[in-house]
């Protein structure tokens, strides 16, 4: 079973993200999501991210920076600023985190639907630029 191997510890830098608007955080502390048979995701200190972007409409309901999904959305962050995988598989590593930190299952499945639209609108407004570029 996946598992992380230490807690999420970040700290504000000050500024916001390019695409979602929300302040961004600085991790200070190393961490690494160990998916199972081999496969693992190491996420250095310095990594910058604006933890869930969740759309202003929800974010009354869900805090972007709850701790149940906050740390899979870091580890989605990092896997495709720096293109290590498939955009689908860094999506999917998104809902693995969070079912592996508590998230309710109904929940979790809102989040990743959430992500999965955001990546086709970002794709037809953006084009291919936009998998050439950080993708957050």
């Amino acid at each position: 079973m996946a598992e992380f191997n230490g807690p999420l510890m970040v700290i504000p830098t000050g500024t916001t993200g390019n695409y979602s608007g929300l302040p961004q955080y600085r991790v200070t502390a190393p961490f690494t999501f160990n998916v199972g048979k081999g496969f693992y995701v190491n996420i250095p200190v310095g990594f910058v991210s604006d933890l869930a972007s969740i759309p202003w409409p929800a974010r009354n309901w869900f805090n972007p920076s709850d701790k149940r999904w906050a740390q899979a959305a870091v580890v989605h962050d990092y896997c495709c600023s720096n293109r290590i995988f498939s955009r689908s598989l860094c999506d999917h590593l998104f809902m693995e985190g969070m079912l592996v930190n508590n998230t309710p299952r109904h929940i979790a499945w809102a989040m990743y639907a959430f992500v999965k639209l955001r990546s086709l609108y970002l794709k037809i407004r953006m084009g291919r630029s936009y998998y050439l570029s950080d993708g957050s």
